[in-house]
């Protein structure tokens, strides 16, 4: 048995995925809605990737380090409210935002994330132009 709490590397990307579900959701049922009576829909369905591929304690830890950072926003701790493994929970939650939005930008129009380097905003549409200003 895996103790999720003290794998970091694994929270850290199960957090990664978390901010990368609407992308990844948006980005299926697409998929999903083309496949629909198409000769080959079950090969196409087949090639879906899967919201989740790790065992859901490293989500449910990831979204605890995102809701315990959001908190904190609104509240303080109090000193010595906040164990070691809250302290290096929040500072992997923080690592993989980081990340995610180095490798990811958001269109200008809709706010939407998308890959970085995208032409088109698959949420809204927009054509980004060249010196567009994304956030």
């Amino acid at each position: 048995m895996i103790a999720v709490a003290k794998d970091l590397a694994g929270v850290r990307q199960a957090a990664i995925e978390l901010l990368k579900e609407p992308m990844i959701s948006a980005q299926i049922e697409k998929t999903r809605r083309q496949a629909e009576g198409a000769a080959n829909k079950d090969r196409i369905l087949e090639g879906l990737p899967l919201l989740h591929p790790m065992a859901s304690g490293y989500y449910v830890r990831a979204a605890y380090g995102f809701w315990l950072d959001s908190s904190l926003d609104l509240v303080p701790a109090s000193p010595g409210a906040l164990t070691a493994d809250d302290l290096e929970l929040l500072r992997v939650v923080n690592q993989a935002r980081d990340e995610f939005r180095r490798d990811h930008e958001q269109c200008p129009r809709c706010a939407h994330w998308l890959e970085r380097g995208g032409v088109v905003c698959d949420h809204c549409g927009h054509q980004f132009q060249r010196g567009d200003q994304c956030q």
